[in-house]
Formats: C-alpha cells, structure tokens, sequence
C-alpha cells in the first residue's frame, strides 16, 4: 500500500543548522533584532547574551515592547511563510526565513508573546500554549550553540547595529550608540516589493540614505539599520529601504552599488580627501551618469588638484609650460570610460572639468587667414638693410646647420612673432612686428638682438618645444657653433663686421 504524507516535503534541521553554522555569530542576533524593529509600535528592545559557563553554548534573550506582540506564531516554524512585510518596502524582512534560521541553531528555545507561547524542547518537540502570553510585546529565549569567543564576537557585531529612530535598542543592559552621522541624501534605487499576490518584484524607489562615520573601521552598505553588505568603502551607507539583495543576505548587484555610491558622492564630495579620491568607491561613483557635476569636479580636484590639465599631444610645448607652472598633467588612461563620458557631458555643455592643455595655455603659431592671405614680402620690395640681414642668417644657418635654408620676410601685424621657422618653410622675419630699424645695424647692441633671434629659431631645427631640455642644449651649441665660425673669421670679412670695426 503506497503511504501519503501531509506535505510536499519536510527541513532536516540538522542539515539546516550545518548550512548556516559557517555564518560570523552577529548573525543569529540581527535576525532577532530586525524582527523586533518590524513590530508595529515597538519603541524598546533588549537584547541580553551571555555564555553558558563550562559550555559552547549562551543564553540569548531578546524581548520588545510592541503592543501587539508577534504577528502570527505559526510563521515561528513555517518556513518561507507568506510575510506581511513582502509588500513594504521600509520593513526588513521579506522571506520569512530568520526565526527559523536561528532555531536551527539552538538547542532548546521558546517564543513568548500576546497570543500565546510556542516551545521547542531539546528532543526536537514543538510544543504550542495559548496559556502562557505577554501583555505586551513578545520574548525570545534560546540556548543556542555559540562558543565564549563566539558570544564577545557577536556582542561586538551588535553594537555595530544602527538602531530606528524612536526604539532604544540596548545589548546586555547598555544602549547601542551611533556612529556620527555625516551627510543624508534622497535617491531613487532600486529596490523588491512584494506584488498583490506576494510575488517579489524589482522596482525603483525613492529613499533616504543615510552616510555614518566608519571611524577608519571599512564600511558596510545598511538595510534599515542592520549591516548587510561590507564594502570598504570610507563609510557606512544606511538604506531606508529594501535592498535587492541575494538570497544569502550577502551581496548586491554591482550596478546597485554604483548607484548608491553615486548617490552618496553627491553629498559628500566636500569630505573626501585626496587618499579617498583614487579610492575604488569614489572612481566607480564618478562614472555613474547619476553622478553629479558638483561632486565629479570635486573628485578631480581632490584627485588631481584644482591646477589640472588634460595631456595635449597637438601642444607638446603646451604641457610643458602648464607643468613649469605647477599644473599637474591627467591622461586619458587615467580615467575610467565613465568618467570619460561624465567629462564629455559637461564639456558639451561648456563647463570641461579638465581642459586641454593647448586650450588652457596655447602655445603661439603663425595663423594666416582661411582665404590663404600672403603676407610675404617681394625680394624687390626688401630694403639694402633687409637684404644683409636675409644674407647674413643664410651664412650663419649654412655654417650652424650644415646645409642651405629658405630665408624670407613677411609683414603682418596680426601675428605676434618676430619670426618663425619651419624643417619645410626655413626662417621667416616678421617686419610687421620687428619693424624696419630692427634691420638696420648700427651698433654691436643691433647685431646682438639678429644673432640672439637668429639663435633662437634655428634651434627649432633640433626641436620644437620651448621648454624641452633638448631646445635649451641646442642653443647654447648653436650660439658656441657661431662664437667658433666668427673667431675662425669664416662670417668675419662680409656683412657687419667691417662697418662695426670701423666705428670701433
């Protein structure tokens, strides 16, 4: 004859006990503790722990003064009972799992509440009376199996608890105390509440989040007071809601946390230091889109510094100059692909938290009108003076550069160069800017200022940048080159020098 049971299937406590036993001992009591916190109307819970002397075993109590005492006292050992906070958001519980997690720990415990009391003997009986009750509230009573180093361990982690505003929450007699609140911020996150048939279901939810001193302990995300998720980061995050969390209770998803820490970003941007800044929690807040403008611009100066510039390779010579004067160079591989996207956001809308180089201190070229004006001058138009001049920096680049160069005259006023030079155009005066007694020597002075240019541009030849080592070096051998060509009188007997030896 087949037999028939009255359920589907039965919990081996044994085996329960074993999956959860692993788990750090704080965890037994914020079961207890949220459970209380839920009650409607509780404004005291007590917690009291203490080891069993000679045992690996303790007494736990917890006891609150909810007026209505415990909701339902069969859900004390169904499992996954239909929970009335599935569909609230702001209540902790949702799978109506933790009275059960917590007596499979236990060697003999009892709930007492306004309906009636419900114990479960050391033989493995439950046995249920409507006789024994509270007036108010309910009492939880267990031995459960904690070793001495377990029970300090778990004291320890419940002081760590945040407890509601208006439920004076104690353990062993003394009351729980705050971490020093810091900041409070409103976020929509997202968050799982229960549908009209029971069903949890992701939605989005605005809440308030709270951001406690960690006191250089890592921080931990909260989900209405009770620690959850341990996250290193500079603080703990306290939820006032529901978090999408896994069914261990142990983890969120990694988008939930970037937005959450988003969020706290936004009100804490003044507070993080320049070690905070490169922190993982702060990098991953700065790429979300959630971030706020303020709060990225304060990440980078915290990270950068407020003189800071983006790496130009257009204006190599720009980089330069922005470092000589104290700026400090950010690279593209330095930022994260959010916070590239954050940065080009706000570049678009004008306000670029880290501007090129090139914008910031633009290194001066010669720029000519789009329509391809020439500013050159004729060689028949060049004066005798200008003529000696061009002459004489053909020589002298010959005899620095080893090889013949283009040299020729523009006028424009609109360029603010006495000259350039370029690999491809050769050297270039400016006339506009020099102006004509520029050309005309007269006196050691005039000739000094023509060679001291003449110096300064061919060096161009050996590099661009102004403030480049190299540039430095190939002027001062650029000007000994000259120094050597006029003592071996090579440059001695055309252009200047006879006229100036004579006035001597």
């Amino acid at each position: 004859m087949p037999s028939s049971k009255t359920s589907w299937f039965s919990v081996d406590r044994d085996g329960l006990r074993k999956l959860i036993a692993g788990k750090p001992p704080g965890f037994v009591l914020f079961e207890l503790i949220q459970n209380a916190w839920d009650e409607h109307g509780v404004t005291r819970v007590a917690l009291t722990i203490e080891p069993i002397p000679g045992k690996p075993q303790a007494i736990v109590r917890v006891e609150d003064d909810a007026p209505e005492g415990f909701h339902d006292l069969t859900h004390a050992w169904t499992l996954f009972a239909e929970s009335k906070k599935k569909g609230d958001p702001t209540q902790r519980g949702r799978f109506n799992l933790g009275e059960k997690l917590i007596l499979s720990l236990c060697v003999e415990a009892s709930i007492t509440t306004t309906t009636g009391r419900v114990r479960f003997d050391k033989s493995g009986k439950r046995i249920v009376s409507g006789l024994v009750t509270t007036g108010s509230g309910s009492v939880f009573e267990a031995t459960v199996r904690l070793t001495r180093a377990q029970v300090e361990e778990a004291v320890a982690a419940a002081n760590t608890l945040i407890p509601p505003d208006g439920i004076a929450t104690t353990v062993n007699g003394r009351p729980i105390v705050r971490p020093d609140l810091l900041a409070s911020t409103e976020a929509t996150l997202p968050t799982v509440i229960g549908d009209d048939e029971g069903v949890l279901r992701r939605s989005r939810r605005r809440t308030t989040v709270k951001v406690y001193d960690a006191n250089g302990e890592p921080g931990w995300i909260y989900e209405l007071g009770i620690p959850v998720v341990q996250t290193g980061d500079t603080w703990h995050y306290d939820v006032d809601q529901k978090i999408p969390l896994n069914l261990d209770r142990d983890n969120v998803p990694p988008a939930y946390l970037r937005q959450l820490r988003a969020a706290v970003l936004n009100v804490t941007a003044d507070l993080i230091s320049e070690d905070d800044a490169s922190e993982t929690w702060v990098r991953e807040a700065a790429s979300d889109p959630s971030c706020s403008p303020e709060a990225f611009q304060r990440s980078l100066d915290a990270r950068f510094g407020r003189k800071r510039f983006m790496h130009d390779p257009s204006d190599p010579e720009a980089n330069h100059r922005l470092i000589s004067r104290g700026y400090r160079p950010v690279y593209g591989n330095q930022l994260s692909a959010g916070e590239r996207d954050n940065r080009r956001r706000l570049a678009a809308s004008g306000n670029d938290p880290i501007r090129p180089a090139g914008r910031i201190s633009p290194t001066a070229a010669p720029r000519f009108s789009p329509d391809g004006e020439d500013v050159t001058v004729p060689r028949s138009r060049w004066t005798v003076e200008q003529r000696r001049v061009v002459e004489y920096a053909e020589a002298v680049a010959l005899e620095l550069l080893d090889r013949r160069i283009n040299v020729s005259i523009a006028s424009t006023i609109t360029q603010p160069f006495g000259a350039w030079y370029s690999l491809t155009g050769g050297l270039t005066f400016n006339v506009g800017r020099l102006g004509h007694r520029w050309f005309e020597v007269e006196s050691e002075a005039d000739l000094r200022q023509i060679d001291s240019l003449i110096i300064h541009e061919l060096a161009h030849d050996r590099c661009d940048n102004h403030l480049d080592s190299k540039y430095h070096e190939a002027c001062c051998d650029l000007g000994a080159l000259l120094a050597l060509a006029i003592r071996c009188e090579r440059i001695v007997d055309s252009f200047f020098f006879p006229a100036l030896r004579d006035e001597g």
